[in-house]
């Protein structure tokens, strides 16, 4: 641009000179010219024009500004986001026809198993063993036995049920099973056992700590094979023993000895009532002992 400049200023420069070959061919003598007219001086010919020197126009200043306003950003707003709503299911009813807890449980209440195919005439009865002591109105029955008697076959099967099983109560909860007779009644508990195990028990027998040991001494004691030695705590003694084999039981150590819990396991525990349970029933079969059952 400057450049360009200068080239402008530069021919405005000859724009007042005289060029060789276009002045007009003098009329008169130089001589003349110049008495005539002082100012005007002419070239003569063949001179060289010589550039009139010329003073350089500085370029004009550019205005920068050197203050500048702050621009305060706008904050765009945020969208608001809707949340889709969530369709909410609807509670399943696992209980089916059975009645609905009554006490919301901390677990999840399981289906009802449904009924097992049985054999006509085969017979479900629950032998129950009750810590019900004189006096006292709260009662669990620690032992619960379901005895399946087969009359066709010839054939009693005894199953054992964990005192500590937590089993769906109908109406009520998931709690121990041994609280279901206390609770309500042997009804309960027949359909505790259907809806969990499905079989329903029709009959039952209950027996306490001490009509216990009246049965056994009724007996005259009774004999027990033992599957497994024994040690555990035994009141009035450190520790009592029994060996693997076969072993005579009186009342009390026959309590004593489907009781104990101290040094063994629930599932021993139900084992060893069965072993007593068999030893009452072998006694039971002698023709001499019939009459001197309670």
């Amino acid at each position: 641009m400057f450049k360009r400049l200068l080239y402008i200023l530069f021919a405005i420069s000859l724009a007042g000179c005289t060029i060789p070959g276009l002045s007009p061919a003098p009329s008169s003598t130089p001589a003349a010219v110049a008495a005539s007219n002082p100012l005007i001086v002419i070239a003569p010919p063949g001179s060289t024009a010589t550039a009139t020197p010329f003073l350089p126009v500085g370029p004009t200043a550019t205005y920068l500004p050197t203050d500048f306003p702050t621009l305060t950003p706008t904050l765009t707003p945020t969208p608001t986001i809707t949340p889709t709503p969530t369709p909410t299911a609807t509670p399943v009813n696992p209980w089916g026809s059975y009645a609905g807890p009554t006490v919301w449980p901390d677990i999840t209440i399981p289906a009802p198993m449904g009924i097992l195919p049985q054999p006509e005439g085969q017979i479900n009865l629950l032998l129950l063993g009750s810590d019900k002591r004189p006096y006292e109105g709260g009662y669990r029955t620690d032992t619960i036995l379901l005895v399946t008697i087969n009359s066709d076959l010839g054939t009693v099967n005894i199953t054992s049920f964990p005192r500590d099983l937590y089993v769906y109560i109908p109406g009520w909860t998931v709690q121990r099973i041994n609280t279901a007779m206390v609770h309500g009644g042997f009804n309960l508990l027949a359909e505790t056992m259907e809806y969990n195990f499905g079989v329903r028990p029709t009959h039952y027998a209950i027996i306490t700590h001490e009509s216990f040991k009246q049965v056994v001494d009724s007996l005259g004691g009774i004999d027990v094979q033992v599957g497994r030695t024994l040690s555990d705590q035994r009141e009035g003694y450190e520790y009592y023993t029994v060996y693997a084999g076969s072993n005579y039981f009186d009342g009390e150590t026959a309590l004593w000895y489907v009781r104990s819990r101290y040094s063994s396991s629930d599932f021993d525990r139900n084992r060893r009532q069965q072993e007593v349970i068999k030893g009452i029933a072998m006694r039971f079969l002698r023709f001499d002992i019939i009459t001197k059952a309670p």
